[in-house]
């Protein structure tokens, strides 16, 4: 390991803090069954194929054409560009 990567580590019980403060934050935010059910609800599902040219006309304007990916091999992190 190098220096900076030793840096990043935090101390053991500082991380144990941090997961129980995120478990808290994860409990208060869930949906509940109702408010799932009611999203579900407002999912469609459309079977039709639209064809070719339907989606590359979407897919020229969204920014996912556009963006390159860089993978850091050495932590194996994903940097989007």
């Amino acid at each position: 390991m190098d220096d900076v990567f030793t840096q990043k580590i935090l101390p053991v019980n500082v991380d144990r803090q941090l997961d129980d403060l995120l478990d808290i934050w994860a409990g208060h935010v869930r949906m509940s069954p109702l408010e799932k059910e009611d999203i579900y609800n407002q999912i469609f599902v459309n079977t039709e194929d639209f064809g070719y040219d339907w989606w590359r006309k979407l897919l020229d304007h969204s920014s996912i054409s556009n963006t390159n990916i860089f993978v850091n091999l050495r932590y194996g992190n994903k940097n989007v560009v």
